[in-house]
């Protein structure tokens, strides 16, 4: 059980980590390049200006 909650309690940190770092580089590179196509985040308005090149 120990071992359980310890892999749980990484796998949520690793989660809220990579959130954070994928929010702060999303207000970070507003302007700048928008490598946040892949994740979804420019459907809203930057998608007409970048096209992600995964789309089929």
């Amino acid at each position: 059980m120990k071992q359980a909650q310890s892999i749980i309690e990484f796998t949520l940190i690793v989660a809220f980590v990579l959130i954070c770092i994928s929010v702060f580089l999303s207000n970070f590179k507003m302007r700048g390049i928008e490598q946040q196509a892949t994740f979804g985040v420019s459907e809203q308005g930057s998608s007409t200006v970048v096209v992600p090149p995964m789309t089929p």
